[in-house]
């Protein structure tokens, strides 16, 4: 279900930030968007806060990234340098209301 809403959402914007509660979630779901989308020409990345800043901008140019608040977080302020936007965010498990500030970044916010 989450990869039919994904898939409409992207009709619309190219890219998108799929943000969840912790790492466990953000493993999982980069792992399973990535084995259904992939086959679809869909490019799946995950996020981590403990990547270098080329690794990281590397993931920002995929179609879906996947990641924490906290790995999303870090480059809050940095779009420019990092070479993206924040045009749609899906947020996945209700992240904490910490998030607020990351997400009032994007221009379209889903949660799923």
């Amino acid at each position: 279900m989450r990869w039919m809403a994904l898939k409409l959402l992207r009709l619309e914007h190219p890219h998108l930030h799929l943000i969840t509660h912790g790492e466990g979630s953000a493993r999982v779901h980069a792992e399973q968007l990535a084995m259904l989308g992939e086959p679809e020409g869909t490019v799946v990345r995950r996020l981590s806060a403990k990547d270098s800043a080329d690794a990281r901008a590397a993931a920002y140019r995929a179609d879906v990234v996947v990641g924490t608040v906290d790995d999303f977080a870090i480059d809050l302020g940095r779009e420019s340098v990092q070479g993206f936007t924040r045009d749609a965010a899906v947020v996945v498990d209700g992240p904490a209301a910490t998030a607020h500030r990351l997400l009032s970044a994007y221009q379209t916010v889903q949660t799923v």
